[in-house]
């Protein structure tokens, strides 16, 4: 039986090299290395940087495993669409490394626009070419139509990163965001990227040589949100106090932990396929095992959208802000269940089921992983079944898991 075992890393890369910075222009080798394209298709033809030329280029790099870059799907799918309104020469490309640990690339892409952005699958090239000077993900970069590094935001919302390697605050001015770039660069693109100039007030750039560029109704020209945000999370929405009572706060039907069960394993154990097992704030000690497809969660799976939009922020380094995803702590270095399955969760489909259970909003730490048996070669050139600790965080066999 073929088991898939998926290993939950770190939130960051602990070595890493920037091939390019801000300022350089990508060598043609580069810009003509083929990378596979996994999304919207296994089967389109391969990408290539040197394709982009002549457009605007804003390469998002993330990691299948990375909470942030998951969080941040929804936005730079609709920053993509808001681009592709405004000028056709505007794209955005996901590199997506780690794939399968845990999300596949079809589940990354699907996970907000259908169909959009491309995706191609990173084996740690495009990172080590392009990240910031922070070295993890996410990671942004902005190429210009001469296909040179612009800029390393860091973010899509404001910019941060002040390292030479990321940008050339003379060559840069005024930028505060992914947008603001992108218009400046639209500028010196000429008409290559536009086919006039703005002299309309109310566009974000008004007088400049390139075509009107317009914010989103309730928005701001970078992106942001000035209009009050109703309680499902809608920028300028005008849901009732009633209409979000009845889409969060209330779970009349979980298992409650410890409301109803002391551990979390208690509540799992007495949990049905379907079901959601409810966990309080607090530390946990245990290494838990889940057979049957049900949600486990925290109390932010309660919260309605405006409150769990926030969950995550950044102060040179991103850090978890919501407050029942950094006190509800699963901690498995307790060795719960022995010295051989000491990863914080294991999920194993029983017989030849697979189970996809969905795990949300938890802090996950303390695990030093199950064994399995993996193949290695030998000193005699020859393959052998040894034991291995794999999966500290989480451990995934013959099993669909997704993490929020």
């Amino acid at each position: 039986m073929i088991r898939n075992i998926f290993i939950l890393l770190l939130l960051f890369r602990i070595s890493f090299s920037q091939e390019y910075c801000a300022g350089d222009t990508i060598s043609q080798a580069h810009q003509d290395q083929l990378f596979d394209v996994c999304y919207p298709c296994d089967t389109c033809d391969p990408w290539k940087l040197s394709q982009y030329t002549g457009d605007i280029l804003v390469l998002d790099l993330s990691a299948s495993w990375c909470s942030p870059c998951y969080s941040s799907i929804d936005f730079m799918d609709n920053l993509e669409s808001y681009w592709s309104d405004q000028n056709p020469h505007v794209k955005f490309v996901t590199a997506l490394a780690d794939i399968g640990e845990p999300y596949t690339c079809t589940q990354w892409g699907q996970a907000g626009t259908p169909g959009s952005p491309t995706i191609v699958e990173d084996d740690g090239t495009l990172f080590n070419w392009f990240t910031d000077s922070n070295g993890q993900y996410p990671s942004y970069v902005v190429i210009d139509h001469e296909m040179r590094v612009r800029a390393k935001p860091s973010s899509m919302l404001i910019n941060s990163n002040t390292n030479a390697c990321d940008v050339i605050p003379s060559d840069m001015t005024d930028a505060d965001c992914v947008n603001d770039i992108i218009s400046q660069l639209l500028v010196e693109c000429g008409s290559g990227c536009s086919s006039g100039s703005c002299s309309d007030d109310s566009a974000c750039n008004t007088g400049d040589n390139t075509d009107c560029i317009y914010p989103d109704e309730n928005h701001n020209c970078c992106g942001e949100c000035i209009a009050d945000i109703d309680c499902l999370g809608v920028c300028g929405g005008d849901a009732t106090e009633v209409e979000c009572e009845q889409e969060c706060g209330v779970c009349l039907t979980c298992i409650n932990v410890p409301g109803d069960y002391a551990t979390v394993q208690a509540g799992i154990d007495a949990a049905e396929d379907g079901d959601t097992v409810l966990v309080d704030q607090g530390t946990y000690y245990e290494n838990l095992i889940i057979e049957k497809t049900i949600t486990l969660a925290s109390r932010a799976i309660l919260e309605c959208p405006d409150q769990l939009a926030s969950w995550v922020g950044y102060e040179d380094k991103y850090y978890v802000a919501n407050k029942n995803i950094a006190l509800t702590v699963l901690d498995g270095s307790h060795a719960t269940n022995g010295d051989d399955l000491q990863s914080v969760i294991l999920i194993m489909s029983p017989g030849d089921d697979c189970i996809t259970p969905e795990i949300f909003g938890f802090t996950i730490t303390g695990g030093e992983g199950t064994i399995v048996m993996v193949e290695e070669e030998n000193e005699q050139g020859e393959m052998e079944e040894v034991p291995k600790k794999k999966g500290a965080g989480f451990l995934s066999a013959d099993a669909l898991p997704a993490f929020h």
